[in-house]
């Protein structure tokens, strides 16, 4: 309910960009790939992030692989089979985790260095996930952005996504998306209880670790 009224509540300008947006694909010389997890969530919430997400990864990589856990299957055998595929074809990896949290960087740590693509860049929705960016540069990505405490992050994704995926720079991309998801949380602000705007705002904040000047999805 909360977010469906976040983004009704979004000036009508703004939905028109989050529904009608077309991302430049710009193929980099080198093989690019996308490996994007959902969690286990009810089943209109899969189709939504589906719906947004494919498209706009399928623009912009070489190679794109969608996976949705469900209540039997974590989808860790498929996200592996997935890395190992980019490994093979020789491609730059962006990782996308659209998951309430888990221990994702634990997943990647496990796999032998000389299993692994060349990972660059890793997106993480989960609640104060933000903690594990520096173990993601540890294991190798360039960037990683995440949030830090209980989030609307569904709300900052639909912002950044597209503008990330057109070429901007990370620290832009981010900073104009943290930018519209506060207003978009003020504009629901008489909807929420005292001090809840703030405090979504808080969890909220997406911030950057490791290389602030990424390109979109360039290697």
């Amino acid at each position: 309910m909360l977010l469906a009224l976040l983004l009704l509540a979004t000036e009508p300008a703004v939905l028109t960009e989050l529904t009608e947006t077309t991302v430049t694909a710009r193929r980099p010389s080198q093989c690019s790939a996308a490996i994007a997890l959902r969690d286990h969530v009810p089943l209109e919430q899969k189709l939504g992030t589906q719906a947004f997400t494919v498209p706009h990864l399928s623009a912009a990589y070489d190679h794109v692989a969608y996976l949705t856990a469900d209540e039997d299957d974590d989808a860790r055998t498929a996200w592996r089979a997935a890395l190992d595929t980019a490994r093979r074809d020789h491609c730059v990896v962006d990782l996308f985790f659209l998951a309430h949290g888990d221990d994702f960087v634990s997943w990647y740590a496990s796999i032998p260095v000389n299993e692994r693509p060349r990972l660059r860049f890793v997106y993480d929705t989960g609640a104060g996930d933000l903690r594990q960016g520096a173990r993601w540069i540890d294991e190798g990505a360039r960037s990683f952005v995440g949030h830090p405490g209980g989030n609307v992050a569904p709300v900052f994704y639909a912002f950044f996504l597209p503008a990330f995926l057109d070429g901007a720079r990370l620290d832009q991309a981010v900073a104009r998306a943290n930018e519209r998801t506060k207003k978009t949380i003020d504009a629901v602000r008489s909807f929420l209880a005292d001090g809840e705007p703030e405090q979504l705002w808080r969890g909220t904040r997406a911030e950057i670790v490791g290389d602030v000047h990424l390109i979109g999805h360039r290697p």
